[in-house]
């Protein structure tokens, strides 16, 4: 459903489809009168969702994965990312998409 997510990841990278990965989005979407979503907010009618952090708050998101019985040690890898436009807004409208990256952590999960 995405493209893998880049050993090599940088901030400021070109925004990739990362649908079907492990996380959580948070966004504000709007909608227009015909119910399309991520509409521009001049063509806005309404909010279909809103989920974004307030600041200083914090979000906290679970995510299980199937492991082969013979597996060792896990390394486990989250990053945060910033997307200031959605890639298919960016898309029709000919803009820049870009990835920034917030926050990076990793574990080791023996087994």
């Amino acid at each position: 459903m995405g493209s893998p997510w880049p050993a090599d990841a940088v901030d400021g990278q070109e925004s990739r489809a990362v649908a079907g990965h492990a996380g959580t989005a948070f966004s504000r979407v709007l909608v227009d009168a015909d119910g399309n979503r991520h509409v521009p907010h001049y063509r806005a009618v309404g909010m279909a969702s809103d989920n974004r952090i307030k600041p200083g708050t914090h979000a906290l998101s679970e995510h299980g994965f199937e492991l082969p019985s013979d597996c060792g040690d896990i390394t486990v890898r989250a990053t945060v990312l910033y997307r200031p436009v959605p890639m298919q807004l960016a898309e029709l409208r000919g803009w820049e998409a870009t990835d920034h990256i917030i926050a990076e952590a990793e574990a080791i999960v023996e087994r």
